[in-house]
């Protein structure tokens, strides 16, 4: 069960190895919270948590961090790397599916019937 002690929480958030960013910054403050939402999907309490997750769920977090990133710019009418896009979803794709993460999917998602090259508009007319 993810512990409620908000003082062990904090602690834990000020060791996410920031170096010498400030851990207040609008990009620090969306890392952590990506990165104890990955933790409470996961169900896991940040004491104690091993090494090798913490680094994988760091990991991930950046990931999704960039994911976002490039989603803000194309909203904004920005051209994007959609070929870095694409590697960062499917590698966070990959990390959160191998934390046992994976979203759900259901029937109604799954009949879109929409392709990359339909999103790219090479696809339908």
């Amino acid at each position: 069960m993810v512990s409620n002690n908000l003082n062990q929480a904090l602690k834990t958030a000020a060791e996410l190895h920031f170096g010498d960013v400030d851990g207040r910054t609008k990009q620090a403050r969306r890392f952590k919270e990506i990165y104890f939402r990955f933790l409470s999907e996961l169900g896991r309490d940040p004491v104690g948590l091993p090494e090798s997750t913490a680094q994988f769920l760091r990991r991930a977090a950046t990931l999704a961090m960039l994911t976002e990133q490039e989603e803000a710019r194309m909203a904004r009418g920005e051209p994007i790397d959609v070929l870095a896009y694409v590697r960062a979803s499917g590698a966070l794709h990959r990390m959160l599916v191998s934390l046992g993460l994976e979203h759900e999917t259901t029937e109604e998602n799954d009949q879109e019937g929409f392709t990359l090259k339909d999103i790219i508009g090479e696809g339908r007319e």
